[in-house]
């Protein structure tokens, strides 16, 4: 189990992550948002979505969903979520930290 999640209330990006997972509650890395320069968002604070903590069957989804939104080859949207992760925008979301007491 881990203990960071987000859940992601922007509407539309809420949608995609319950076609993606049939939910709009992710498990992050980490509850500490980082600074990062993404497409149309410079210098935009995200969470990452915590790949480890996929089911084989979600990443597949993820992959599936990634390929078909940004056109891009399967293989190509695999190896970029194993070397740059899934950025999640801080802005769209709310993070939650389980058993505070281990981390606070």
């Amino acid at each position: 189990m881990n203990d960071f999640t987000v859940t992601v209330i922007d509407p539309d990006r809420a949608a995609d992550w319950q076609t993606i997972f049939g939910r709009t509650t992710v498990a992050v890395q980490s509850p500490v948002p980082r600074r990062a320069e993404l497409p149309g968002h410079p210098d935009t604070k995200i969470y990452m979505l915590d790949l480890d903590a996929l089911t084989s069957e979600e990443t597949d989804r993820l992959v599936a969903f990634l390929t078909r939104r940004f056109n891009i080859a399967e293989s190509d949207i695999a190896r970029d979520l194993r070397e740059q992760g899934v950025p999640i925008l801080a802005d769209d979301c709310i993070v939650t930290v389980s058993y505070q007491q281990r981390w606070f």
